[in-house]
């Protein structure tokens, strides 16, 4: 019982001292902090753009995007953005990653992606995002991860399908 008292008065003493050794999982990542969740066809606002994810599905060849790699496939995503701030923003390119449900991602090219207006987006101002990311032909995308890695402080937006 004695020995139980002391471990529990050492981990508290670590917390006490250095409070980042007393968390159980490392920020970033997966575990990134500044985001916002939800689900394709929903409205998100992460502070600075609304973002609804309008279709996921499988390219075809008028979306122009050449042959992929031997067993990989596109995939293009169709998002419909808007400024949500009272100001002008300016929007860097923004990012995608798909997620599959074992946890393999897959990064889009920035070549495929539609990129934001340049310039200011004037408040309401909206614009057509659309992204294309050459995976595996047997991925089943599960998840995804939007974020614009140019513009400090811009929350992610994480997701579901």
């Amino acid at each position: 019982m004695k020995w139980l008292m002391a471990i529990g008065l050492a981990a508290g003493a670590i917390a006490f001292i250095n409070p980042a050794l007393a968390t159980a999982t490392e920020p970033g990542g997966a575990n990134q902090v500044r985001g916002v969740e939800g689900k394709v066809n929903q409205t998100l606002f992460n502070g600075t753009i609304r973002l609804k994810v309008m279709t996921v599905r499988n390219a075809e060849s008028s979306d122009n995007l050449g042959d992929p790699h031997d067993g990989n496939r596109w995939v293009v995503i169709e998002a419909r953005c808007s400024n949500g701030e009272p100001n002008g923003v300016y929007i860097g390119n923004l990012a995608i990653v798909l997620v599959n449900s074992a946890g393999d991602s897959a990064a889009g090219s920035d070549p495929n992606n539609k990129p934001a207006p340049q310039g200011p987006i004037q408040p309401g101002a909206g614009w057509n995002q659309r992204f294309a990311v050459e995976v595996p032909a047997d991925f089943t995308t599960a998840r995804m991860l939007i974020t614009d890695p140019s513009t400090p402080g811009f929350k992610a937006f994480r997701i579901d399908l």
